[in-house]
């Protein structure tokens, strides 16, 4: 992977991790991933239960690759798996399992919020 691509991806993991902050979230980018192989490009410092994968590609972004990525680990830590794909010039995408979805969707709190309405 050349360093433009690198800092291409690092980049977007900052991104993210930005925009969850400004959501509220304690997140920041995981820099021991490539010490410590996959553990998720976003950490949670607050116990978000979240394993957040991020690809950011110029085409097609593999959103299968990076999901199944994300369920690899958190299955091993009771998370719930999220893939965050962008492709040039689009906005980024969320991916997550049904199961997963269902399970939040499920939750009090979620409910209450949904009840609200978006809020742009």
């Amino acid at each position: 992977m050349s360093g433009k691509s690198r800092r291409k991806g690092h980049n977007f993991e900052r991104r993210i991790a930005n925009e969850l902050c400004a959501a509220g979230y304690d997140a920041k980018r995981n820099l021991e991933e490539v010490r410590s192989g996959n553990s998720g490009d976003i950490e949670f410092g607050d116990g978000t239960p979240l394993t957040i994968q991020c690809k950011c590609y110029e085409k097609v972004a593999p959103w299968r690759q990076a999901l199944r990525e994300a369920e690899e680990v958190a299955r091993k830590r009771n998370h719930y798996a999220v893939a965050v794909t962008k492709v040039n010039n689009s906005d980024p995408v969320a991916h997550i399992p049904w199961h997963d979805l269902l399970e939040i969707l499920g939750m009090t709190d979620v409910r209450c919020a949904l009840q609200e309405g978006p809020k742009w």
